[in-house]
């Protein structure tokens, strides 16, 4: 194609500037004898082109107002390829990895621990929860980071970058110490509320504060990991979290069988790789000049980190009435017998485990967005996000399919009670048909947080948890039963859902387009 337009004879385009990029062939200059010749062709279009009396030198001189664009038509957007599908696999593929690889490497601490016995895993699985909800609420810490590195990195303020990242790790260091201490001196009353016996108590509590070492390094981790995020690299924190694993589970090994310290030297390892993922990541951050070691000696001021606070309150809210809801519906089920609470576990199991395979498109949206906003380029941030969507859309029916074609084998993988087998199995389908609206859900969420929306997103889940708070209510008092509970649940899905579009559709979208300033004369 472009020796047919270096060829042609009398083109302009011999003696001008040209470029070749992704199938397209864009040229400075574009005179209607270019057009003719894309025509000619084959699998080349003229998507638009100069009007066909206009001469040469006026086309130069007002080549802004049009240009002539020649795609090949393989690669124009479709369901299966988009021109930026390279940009969001680039992060939702290594993001994916990341979040396959805690529950996975979990697994094998579990198997480590519950060699020791039953009490040293009922202590471990008990410590772990407590310690884990304790936390939970400071991981506002990654997603208010993310977006504010992306936005940054938008308009090129390198800067801006280090600030915020020294912001996040000052705030990390201070809220970790001080939940450190808090948990190494309150943790018992919170095991024994949790119904902990002495016999756990014994095994636990070592277990406990040995995890307590690591709190700082938690809540630094979701700083670091939120500054990676917006850089948009997620192979990085990959990397740092294999390599992590590796030394856990090596010191697992090390720990618990050849010094012989079981549960403490569990809690240890544990404790030491999360150190050492914070060490790499912050060596990382710091070589390649995102974060300067000047702004990271500088305490931040109290009005720069109080916007960061009041941002966490919101998303530490909003993420405790979602558990909160969980935790009643839970409650809610207890009372129609142990059938139908083991029934509930495996659904939530089945649930959060097929969720997981579209969270990472949340978080490229996330990324992606902030960053392209920060530029101000609000069409490619649309495009995007309509993109992720349709995507995410695709994932979740698959695994809709999945899940009813599975229905009738996949509760005899956690149980042979063929009274929880027949709860799962009328259950799942409702599941498995909330799976696309699951999806996009969260791609609308991971819109709405890369947009800095958090006071929406609070709002709509205040909203949203009031609704379903009474309707479980009522499925308690009139006796819905489990299928009533997890229909009732779903509105969780259909509220969040409910609020982000109409967000996005109004006139005050972060996505609408803005008119252009008037210019005088």
């Amino acid at each position: 194609m472009v020796q047919a337009l270096q060829g042609h004879a009398g083109c302009p385009l011999q003696h001008h500037r040209h470029q070749i990029c992704r199938g397209m062939f864009v040229a400075s200059l574009r005179p209607p004898q270019c057009a003719r010749i894309a025509r000619s062709q084959p699998g080349w279009e003229v998507a638009r082109a100069w009007p066909s009396d206009q001469r040469y030198p006026q086309a130069l001189q007002n080549r802004r107002r049009g240009a002539l664009q020649i795609t090949h038509a393989s690669n124009a957007p479709s369901f299966f390829s988009n021109p930026h599908d390279g940009e969001i696999m680039a992060i939702a593929l290594p993001a994916l990895l990341g979040v396959l690889l805690d529950p996975l490497m979990g697994l094998v601490d579990t198997a480590i621990v519950g060699s020791l016995g039953t009490t040293s895993l009922a202590a471990v699985g008990l410590s772990g929860m407590v310690f884990n909800l304790s936390l939970f609420i400071w991981n506002f810490l990654l997603f208010t980071t993310t977006p504010r590195i992306a936005t940054a990195v938008g308009r090129d303020d390198r800067e801006a970058v280090s600030r915020v990242a020294a912001q996040g790790l000052w705030m990390a260091v201070v809220l970790g110490v001080g939940m450190s201490l808090l948990l190494w001196t309150q943790g018992g009353a919170a095991l024994r509320a949790m119904g902990a016996g002495p016999e756990v108590m014994a095994v636990g509590m070592p277990y406990f504060r040995a995890r307590c070492l690591a709190t700082p390094s938690v809540l630094m981790f979701y700083v670091l990991a939120g500054v990676f995020r917006g850089l948009k690299d997620t192979r990085t924190p990959l990397i740092a979290g294999l390599l992590s694993n590796i030394v856990h589970v090596a010191l697992d090994f090390g720990l618990v069988y050849w010094a012989g310290w079981g549960v403490l030297g569990a809690g240890l390892a544990t404790s030491l790789s999360h150190w050492v993922t914070v060490a790499v990541l912050g060596a990382l951050v710091i070589r390649k000049g995102h974060l300067r070691p000047r702004d990271l000696l500088r305490p931040p001021d109290l009005a720069e980190v109080l916007p960061l606070l009041r941002a966490g309150v919101l998303l530490s809210t909003r993420m405790m009435l979602a558990m909160g809801t969980f935790v009643y519906a839970t409650r809610a089920i207890a009372g129609f017998g142990a059938a139908a609470v083991a029934g509930h576990e495996i659904l939530r199991t089945l649930w959060v485990t097929a969720t997981q395979a579209f969270s990472s498109l949340d978080i490229a949206t996330q990324t992606l967005v902030a960053s392209y906003l920060g530029k101000g380029d609000r069409k490619t941030a649309s495009d995007i996000v309509a993109r992720v969507l349709r995507l995410a859309a695709g994932i979740g029916a698959l695994l809709a399919v999945a899940l009813l074609a599975g229905r009738q084998a996949l509760p005899t993988v956690f149980t042979s009670d063929p009274a929880v087998q027949g709860l799962v199995t009328m259950v799942l389908p409702l599941v498995a048909l909330g799976m696309p609206l699951d999806a996009v859900t969260a791609v609308c969420d991971g819109t709405l947080l890369g947009a800095q929306e958090i006071s929406w997103l609070s709002k709509t889940m205040v909203v949203t948890s009031a609704g379903v708070a009474l309707g479980l209510i009522a499925a308690q008092k009139y006796g819905w039963g489990i299928l009533g509970v997890w229909a009732v649940l779903k509105g969780l899905t259909l509220g969040r859902l409910a609020g982000a579009a109409w967000r996005l559709a109004s006139p005050a979208s972060p996505l609408q387009s803005r008119p252009a300033p008037a210019t005088a004369g």
